[in-house]
């Protein structure tokens, strides 16, 4: 998509989007600092490098065309080239698999005592990582935010039901 529109669309436009690309830091890059420190810190492992700015730059600048690149973006895009040589990306991975992501109860009618243990568990709280499933079409996740959006959609689609009985007591 970058590809076709980049090569058409107006200068001003272009300008724009290469800034926005050249600016952007995931909302996530924070979490993922402190998350390399913290495994870097238990010695667990050997200490490794995580990239948090470039990845996606690099990725979306090489679908404008190059003759169509400000100068400043030419420049960027031979630095990431080089700085991403024979390493793999945070957004892409070519053996991947995509898909939708459900809870492991997404779907089903479960009743209020399951939901309660759902809830209630500690392991689920604790835990610092999401469990992912890869399946067919998707990914089952056991995290507890998977867990609360369906159980808000339970509360949702019934709300005169078994849930508020017992909750609002």
């Amino acid at each position: 998509m970058i590809k076709v529109h980049a090569a058409l669309c107006e200068v001003t436009y272009l300008s724009f989007f290469e800034n926005s690309i050249k600016k952007y830091i995931s909302p996530r890059a924070v979490e993922w600092y402190k998350s390399r420190i913290e495994q870097n810190n238990t010695k667990e492992y050997a200490p490794v490098y995580w990239s948090f700015w470039g990845d996606m730059q690099d990725q979306l600048l090489q679908n404008i065309p190059f003759e169509r690149l400000s100068c400043e973006s030419k420049n960027l895009l031979r630095v990431l080239e080089r700085k991403f040589e024979g390493r793999s990306y945070r957004y892409m991975n070519g053996d991947g698999h995509s898909g939708w992501v459900a809870s492991p109860v997404s779907g089903k009618k479960i009743g209020r005592n399951q939901w309660l243990q759902i809830i209630t568990n500690q392991k689920l709280k604790n835990r610092r990582h999401s469990k992912w499933n890869e399946v067919k079409g998707g990914f089952i996740e056991s995290s507890i935010e998977m867990f609360s959006g369906d159980f808000s959609s339970a509360v949702r689609a019934e709300p005169e039901s078994r849930f508020a009985s017992k909750y609002v007591e």
